[in-house]
């Protein structure tokens, strides 16, 4: 199975998990998007992620089936109040998370930005210990 069969395994897992919960579907409804979203202006408030990075790990006989991958998560909302409030449900429904094919996952930082056309965001960074 190749890296690229490993990320949509768990991008579907990370849509799941988000899309599932409902604290955060309170807030964005099925606004959940594993890309940017293709309409021009996205009814806020939403969150969408994307991979950052893939490291397989190897040991002396080739790859062990497990990998870290990292992903980004960004939350878009019309405050950053708001866009507070649903990063910390995103961010508690996430961290040490583990089930399927996900061992573990842990939140990595945060951070803020801000954009005329979409408004307030909050980007979560989370790394992924995922076996296939």
């Amino acid at each position: 199975m190749g890296i690229g069969k490993y990320q949509m395994l768990i991008e579907q897992q990370i849509f799941d998990r988000l899309s599932t919960d409902t604290t955060i579907s309170g807030y964005v409804g099925n606004r959940v998007f594993p890309s940017l979203p293709t309409e021009e202006d996205p009814q806020l408030p939403f969150i969408w992620f994307v991979q950052s990075s893939v490291l397989p790990f190897y040991s002396l006989g080739g790859t062990t089936g497990t990998t870290r991958q990292e992903f980004e998560i960004q939350v878009w909302a019309e405050t950053f109040q708001q866009a507070g409030d649903i990063a910390d449900a995103v961010r508690v429904r996430l961290d040490k998370f583990s089930g399927g094919n996900i061992q573990e996952c842990f939140f990595a930082g945060m951070n803020s930005d801000e954009s005329e056309d979409l408004g307030c965001c909050k980007v979560l960074d989370f790394v992924f210990f995922f076996t296939g």
